[in-house]
């Protein structure tokens, strides 16, 4: 048959099956060769998107280690985001008391309430409006969420996410170490200004009382008040910067002791009282509240918690009662009441000035 239809005259059955077999062929042949050539063009694709993103991380790694602010690395981390994904618009936002925190930003600053949304959830948050897409992505560090980055598409790109995975787990490490960085200089320069204060008032009173008592003069008996109060404030300040040192290194060491919550709490008061605190504070208790605790600490929380409520205003009360096998303690003020927002970050790490207007 096959001999027979290599011979066959054009025109006949025989050479129209031939020649169509001979077409399907070649067609065949070309259609496997696409096929391979689109795959291993496809694969080029991947490998040249992989490279690029893993550069871009490195080179997002070096721009930290050369000292970039906390912004800059915002808006170099939003550039390269759009180059790799096509988006039209990229930025990075952290979190903060009232929302997120547009860090950086390139191309426009897209969407800042799915960025919220990313924040609250930890998730991806996604949307679509008029064609347009745009994704939020969580950047976490370990398990701490340190922001989102936000990106828009325009209708005739498509979303394609995966080339930003190195670039958003290098992000997220690099923007929680510049903050980290960040947050201690700040309180390094505030520190600094904090201790500033009761050194200058103990050397400006310590060297006048010198100089009267060498020259056999009276002195004021409150310049010793002063003096002490100012000591007492320059050990507080000290000591506040010692637990923060041993809290960040894991040596955070709590040594329990009998005690009576009642009498720590009215020496937390005296401690306030001795700051220069003005204002009524009191203390209200069930009964005695014997206790195993740390009493340094505890005394020092509490005296906290007062500076804290004290600068919403007066009268501050402390209330002490019995909740089982435990004691409780309630810190409270007139008027003013903490926001969500607030409430949540109550408890953070912070640096305050003794007196303040404000939390």
């Amino acid at each position: 048959m096959a001999a027979r239809a290599k011979v066959a005259r054009t025109g006949s059955a025989l050479a129209f099956l031939r020649d169509g077999l001979a077409i399907a062929r070649v067609l065949a042949r070309r259609f496997r060769l696409s096929a391979l050539l689109q795959r291993t063009l496809s694969l080029s694709r991947s490998l040249e998107m992989t490279w690029h993103a893993s550069g871009a991380a490195t080179h997002l790694a070096d721009a930290a280690l050369a000292g970039e602010s906390t912004e800059q690395l915002a808006a170099r981390i939003a550039r390269i985001a759009r180059a790799l994904c096509g988006a039209q618009a990229a930025a990075v936002f952290g979190r903060g008391l009232q929302g997120p925190v547009l860090f950086g930003s390139d191309g426009g600053v897209p969407a800042p309430d799915l960025a919220a949304r990313t924040l609250k959830s930890r998730q991806p948050e996604r949307r679509a409006e008029d064609g347009a897409s745009t994704v939020s992505l969580p950047l976490r560090s370990r398990d701490t969420l340190v922001g989102a980055l936000v990106l828009r598409f325009d209708p005739d790109v498509p979303v394609v996410l995966k080339p930003l995975d190195p670039l958003v787990a290098r992000a997220a490490a690099v923007l929680a170490a510049a903050e980290r960085e960040a947050s201690k200089d700040r309180f390094l320069s505030l520190a600094a200004h904090e201790l500033k204060t009761p050194l200058t008032s103990i050397k400006g009173f310590a060297y006048s009382l010198g100089r009267r008592l060498e020259k056999g003069e009276p002195f004021d008996p409150r310049s010793v008040t002063i003096l002490e109060r100012q000591a007492e404030r320059l050990h507080g300040l000290l000591e506040e910067m010692l637990e923060v040192s041993r809290l960040e290194m894991g040596r955070f060491v709590l040594h329990q002791e009998p005690c009576e919550l009642g009498e720590l709490a009215d020496s937390a008061l005296r401690s306030v009282r001795r700051l220069g605190f003005d204002g009524e504070l009191s203390v209200e208790s069930d009964g005695p509240l014997p206790l195993a605790a740390d009493r340094e600490r505890i005394e020092r929380v509490l005296t906290a918690l007062v500076q804290r409520a004290r600068a919403f205003g007066t009268p501050v009360k402390v209330s002490l009662s019995r909740e089982g096998a435990r004691a409780q303690l309630r810190v409270a003020w007139p008027d003013r009441t903490l926001s969500v927002a607030e409430r949540a970050s109550a408890f953070e790490a912070r640096w305050e000035e003794p007196q303040l207007t404000r939390q």
